[in-house]
């Protein structure tokens, strides 16, 4: 993406298969829902550091995405937005997040260990659902609103070890 690019409409890239590897450049402020969903080729994202959320479904469907970094400037994971990339293994969620929206790593069924940083103070519904070989999170005492079935049909469910250092995460889950 050329550097004169600012901004990326919704679903800019959607179904594009054959793209394997992107780069957003510090040129881009805004980007659009859907961007990059079902890019199934789709292995390699660099994000600018002027993307400051990961918006609704902006990788949902992307099965070829094995990790990604999210640049410190991103305060937000929104709905959907990794939906099914279910070769998603590991992920490192900045400081700078403050909330994971509705749904957001559904299905990423290669995630094993999730760590929700101190600076995460919501986390949405199924925000974890049907995460088949999950096996364990932290979730901090920042988070103060957690969605029903956070972590539903996942791995063990019910039996996901969690370090639960928030009073009402049991009743939540």
């Amino acid at each position: 993406i050329p550097n004169s690019i600012t901004s990326i409409g919704y679903g800019a890239f959607m179904e594009c298969a054959s793209l394997k590897s992107i780069v957003l450049p510090e040129s881009i402020t805004s980007v659009d829902e859907a961007v990059f969903y079902e890019c199934t080729g789709l292995t390699d994202v660099s994000i600018g550091k002027n993307i400051t959320s990961i918006v609704n479904g902006m990788f949902a469907g992307c099965t070829g995405l094995t990790d990604i970094l999210i640049p410190e400037t991103v305060t937000s994971i929104g709905d959907y937005a990794f939906q099914e990339c279910s070769s998603l293994t590991h992920i490192v969620i900045p400081e700078s997040v403050t909330s994971i929206g509705y749904a957001a790593f559904v299905r990423c069924n290669s995630l094993t260990n999730i760590i929700i940083p101190e600076s995460v103070t919501s986390i949405g519904g199924y925000a974890f659902e049907r995460c088949a070989n999950l096996r364990g999170a932290v979730i901090p005492s920042s988070v103060s609103s957690i969605g029903k079935g956070m972590f539903y049909q996942s791995a063990d469910y019910g039996k996901t070890p969690i370090k639960k250092q928030i009073g009402v995460l049991a009743k939540l889950l």
